[in-house]
């Protein structure tokens, strides 16, 4: 299944919803990229970027692990039934220097 640009947005919505809910507006969201990915089998995977800004710099890795748990059925409702491979960036870390290093490093931004 190739995923459309209109279940990418909506799943988009339902991350970025579900951080906000898990935190409450204490760490402050910029954008979520998703980028799918084919599996072994021609499944899809998503590889999810969360771009945030906290003030003590720190994510609550309690909240962070039980996010599927409150994104889960949202995301199987429009079709995405695979657990999504999240990462998380600060802001200060996104920018047009670290993304050149991680190009060097690995490839790809």
């Amino acid at each position: 299944m190739v995923m459309t640009t209109e279940t990418i947005q909506k799943a988009q919505d339902i991350i970025m919803k579900g951080l906000d809910t898990q935190f409450r507006g204490k760490v402050c969201f910029d954008s979520v990229d998703i980028t799918p990915r084919p599996g072994p089998d021609d499944e899809e995977y998503l590889d999810v970027l969360v771009i945030y800004q906290s003030e003590d710099g720190n994510l609550a890795a309690q909240l962070l692990n039980s996010l599927y748990e409150n994104i889960g059925v949202d995301l199987r409702a429009i079709g995405i039934d695979s657990i999504p491979s999240i990462s998380y960036r600060d802001r200060t870390e996104n920018s047009e220097w670290s993304n050149l290093v991680q190009v060097r490093h690995f490839g790809q931004v």
